[in-house]
């Protein structure tokens, strides 16, 4: 029968269609729902390549309308391996012959680049590994703030301002390598009727929600803005999803605490005692009001500045740095900028002068090198021309001219010739270069008082002056003790002039004083006991003191001395007679004899202190 055969006869049309299909670049269903996505959109544009290289019909011929045809033209073949591009050459490249795959499109998040671990992985540490870095970001690793003079009147002054904005400068860039800054970012909570926040946030015109960075804008909020937005990012951010906005108001705090001087954060304590016991304690409040005790925010500080770059000079400086000139005038036009008012993110009052290109260019001409002030000159009158069209705007922007002036001291200063500042002037010849000029009395600087052009304050200039000098004195003289205004020297009227240095001693109200011949004046003994000074008393009888005005009636001569005994004296007995003066001198006469001779002293040192406290 001739049904028998008919079912072998599909699977060979199959095979062959199988095998033509394989010749040709045309994809099957099954094939193409196998397939992931980027695979098919591939194969549709080889398509679409396909039925763009169909050959063209000949002229007055129809075109084919079939769409299988179309699609899968017999002519096309594949071109070979080694001709078509790579896939991924465009997204790749070699730098140092390390392989770099590029994305597509480039990376928004600019400031993730200096990100040592962003504040969303922290969840994955454990507890140790987390208290390790937070302790990583807090513990004390730069310089301490600490209070300062809030005044801008000198460059000392100057170069306390500078430090400071290193200081806030170095703090910021560890918040952000650390993931710490966001809280910074004040924001302002809705409120209800009864001054509640309500987890909502005020926005603009344009329905943008208001912010303000602490760290350029802390002089325009105030105490009680900064405490509702850290309350606000510790109530209303989900904890579970987002606790790290609690984690950066703590750090930020600690961070805060290890980095201030005892002075400074007792004067923030202070502050902070009205927010205590409050969801508003956090970093950015400290650094509020660490900012408000180191510097003050008013009007009169802009008119100091501005006065201050109007006669600021370059010789003012040690050695005419250029470079620090440079960078205080940098902080003073950063703190004008700072207290400009603004609204909606808008400067609507500027406190930068309008000609401060023309200030500047006219400051950098103060130095002692022609050459660097002639640059400047020049420049000046260049400006002037074109100012009678451009205005002010032609003297250049305050960062161009620092800029130049940076760049032109530092070819000066390589130069072969140098920079011929007071720099070099102290150094010209070996005299000069040991000659010491300063320090100041006034402000410390290498210069006279009578040359400072600061504000003289002459408490301080007595109080450095007599601090000199007792150094100097002290240098001069090194290891000699000083003696007392008494043992310099006195004179004693009623003490003769010893003629026998080896009696040269008396003791005048009961301190022992030795004669110096070559001053000619008697001096303090350095050892006041009696063993050593008793044997070169000058006196050893009765003194002859010099006549004295109204001195008192002497004592009267003790017993002994008016009624000597009866005994035979010494001149009674004849020259000639050994034996009667034998007799005179036994053993028997001896205590009479002592007596007397006690008797004698004893009214001797009366008359001495009575003479001595007559004069």
């Amino acid at each position: 029968m001739s049904s028998t055969p008919e079912p072998a006869t599909p699977s060979k049309k199959k095979r062959s269609k199988k095998k033509r299909n394989a010749s040709t670049p045309q994809i099957t269903s099954e094939d193409r729902q196998a397939e992931a996505t980027p695979q098919l959109q591939r194969d549709l544009s080889e398509d679409l390549e396909g039925t763009l290289q169909q050959p063209a019909t000949r002229a007055g011929s129809r075109a084919s309308t079939n769409p299988q045809q179309v699609r899968n033209p017999p002519q096309v073949r594949n071109p070979p391996q080694d001709a078509m591009p790579a896939r991924n050459q465009a997204n790749q490249v070699t730098i140092g012959g390390v392989t770099i795959t590029t994305q597509a499109a480039p990376a928004t998040d600019v400031g993730g680049s200096l990100v040592a671990m962003k504040k969303e992985n922290r969840s994955a540490l454990d507890a140790d590994k987390k208290h390790a870095f937070f302790q990583l970001i807090t513990n004390h690793q730069h310089t301490s703030f600490d209070l300062q003079p809030q005044t801008m009147q000198s460059v000392q002054d100057l170069q306390e301002s500078y430090d400071l904005g290193v200081g806030l400068a170095n703090m910021q860039m560890h918040f952000k390598r650390y993931d710490v800054l966001d809280v910074f970012t004040i924001v302002f909570p809705s409120k209800n009727a009864i001054g509640e926040q309500t987890g909502q946030l005020e926005t603009d015109n344009l329905g943008v929600t208001k912010t303000m960075f602490l760290f350029d804008r802390y002089a325009e909020l105030t105490a009680d803005q900064v405490a509702e937005s850290c309350k606000w990012y510790t109530r209303w951010p989900d904890a579970t999803t987002s606790p790290w906005f609690r984690e950066n108001l703590s750090l930020s705090y600690d961070y805060l605490c290890n980095h201030m001087t005892p002075q400074l954060w007792g004067k923030v304590l202070e502050d902070l005692l009205p927010y205590r016991d409050t969801q508003g304690m956090g970093g950015p409040l400290v650094f509020f009001f660490m900012m408000k005790r180191l510097q003050v925010n008013s009007q009169l500080v802009v008119e100091t500045i501005q006065s201050q770059l109007k006669t600021l000079r370059i010789d003012q400086y040690e050695g005419e740095s250029v470079d620090d000139l440079v960078s205080h005038t940098k902080v003073m036009l950063t703190r004008l900028k700072s207290l400009e008012k603004r609204i909606d993110g808008r400067v609507v009052s500027s406190n930068v002068p309008h000609d401060i290109g023309k200030t500047l260019i006219s400051l950098f001409q103060t130095s002692s090198d022609p050459k660097f002030n002639e640059v400047f000159h020049n420049k000046e009158i260049n400006a002037y021309e074109q100012a009678l069209t451009q205005g002010d705007a032609a003297y250049g922007s305050p960062d161009m001219i620092l800029d130049l002036a940076t760049s032109i001291y530092q070819n000066r200063m390589a130069s072969k010739e140098g920079w011929t500042g007071q720099f070099h002037k102290v150094q010209e010849t070996a005299f000069s270069a040991q000659k010491t000029v300063g320090p100041c009395f006034n402000c410390g600087g290498k210069h006279s008082v009578t040359a400072c052009t600061e504000p003289i304050n002459k408490e301080r200039v007595a109080q450095n002056k007599r601090k000199f000098f007792d150094e100097k004195k002290a240098q001069k003289n090194p290891g000699k003790k000083g003696r007392s205004r008494l043992g310099a020297g006195v004179q004693f009227e009623h003490l003769p002039v010893p003629s026998n240095r080896k009696k040269n001693r008396a003791k005048v109200n009961k301190k022992w004083y030795y004669y110096h011949f070559k001053s000619k004046s008697w001096k303090l003994c350095d050892d006041q006991s009696e063993t050593t000074n008793r044997p070169h008393a000058l006196l050893s009888g009765a003194p002859t003191p010099a006549p004295a005005p109204a001195a008192p009636a002497p004592a009267p001569a003790p017993p002994a001395a008016a009624a000597p005994a009866p005994a035979p004296p010494v001149n009674q007995v004849p020259s000639g007679d050994a034996s009667a003066l034998t007799a005179a001198t036994s053993a028997t006469n001896l205590p009479q004899i002592r007596q007397q001779v006690s008797a004698i002293a004893t009214g001797m040192n009366q008359l001495i202190d009575q003479v001595n406290r007559a004069t």
